[in-house]
């Protein structure tokens, strides 16, 4: 059977370090690459800024790039993905796990793109199920919403402006989403950044598309400290999996210091004595049993 694993990562939850060190190398394991993976070893980084010489890297599954923002908001019966799964097909394993990894495919906030989120699950599941995959499973890694909250916020201190994040105080957004949201303006902040975190709408739409049972929720703060226990998922799923786990730093694993900017140092103060279960309630008991455990 051609099984397919689409590790649909969080920013801020290892996913770097799983795209270079885990599942490229492991035994069992098909990957795929993640689409566009602008990455620059020294050379390459050497030769663009001295000599102006882009070698960025392309992975196999670089066509999704040209279909990415169409798939986020269209039916699968209005787009042509028939030369995107022909492709496909051609590097799909009949013995391996395919794995397959984007972190932005559904934040909906990158590119300031437009995303129906229930869609572009379902097109990623069609897209591969056109090219011969019988089982397509997701792998999806969770952190403490308020760490993920002050982490993305110095990660993304460049963009501050772009991903609105301080546009609202913590507290007027928590009274958004306990009011009717008729607010048009907190509701684009909302849909920009803050919806990205609300765990239990996110799960919920992956298993509405790929069906229960085919959604495998991972704790971060339980995966760094054990890795093993992301191996014995994986061979949950197929046995022969068998994978490397190099002790190297990434800025996803553990976070780096930044200088930041005043507003973005008063976000992080305010986040300091706030509750996020005023914006999300349900991150916690509601996904809890939803978390993988060893048999």
């Amino acid at each position: 059977m051609t099984r397919s694993l689409l590790h649909l990562g969080y920013a801020k939850t290892a996913t770097t370090y799983l795209q270079r060190h885990v599942f490229e190398t492991s035994a069992g394991i098909n990957y795929l690459g993640k689409p566009f993976d602008l990455s620059k070893n020294r050379l390459e980084s050497f030769a663009y800024k001295y000599l102006k010489l882009d070698g960025r890297q392309i992975h196999r599954f670089d066509p999704f790039f040209d279909h990415e923002d169409v798939m986020r908001v269209r039916p699968s019966h209005q787009i042509d993905m028939g030369g995107l799964a022909h492709h496909l097909r051609s590097i799909l394993s009949e013995t391996d796990l395919n794995v397959w990894s984007h972190e932005g495919y559904l934040r909906p906030g990158r590119k300031s793109a437009p995303l129906d989120r229930k869609t572009a699950i379902a097109n990623l599941r069609d897209v591969f199920t056109a090219a011969g995959s019988e089982d397509v499973q997701a792998l999806i890694v969770l952190r403490d919403p308020k760490k993920m909250l002050a982490s993305s916020a110095v990660q993304f201190h460049r963009d501050f402006d772009y991903l609105r994040i301080g546009d609202l105080s913590l507290e007027e957004v928590a009274a958004f989403v306990n009011s009717d949201r008729q607010d048009r303006y907190a509701a684009l902040i909302w849909r920009l950044w803050y919806e990205y975190l609300d765990y239990k709408a996110m799960i919920e739409d992956l298993v509405g598309e790929l069906g229960k049972g085919k959604v495998h929720v991972l704790r971060y703060e339980d995966m760094v400290a054990d890795w093993s226990l992301l191996e014995s998922l994986l061979q949950s799923l197929h046995p022969g999996i068998t994978c490397c786990f190099p002790p190297v730093r990434e800025n996803t694993t553990e976070d780096k210091p930044y200088d930041v900017s005043a507003p973005i140092q008063a976000y992080l103060d305010q986040l300091r004595d706030f509750d996020p279960r005023l914006i999300y309630p349900d991150n916690y008991e509601a996904i809890d049993g939803l978390y993988y455990t060893r048999p």
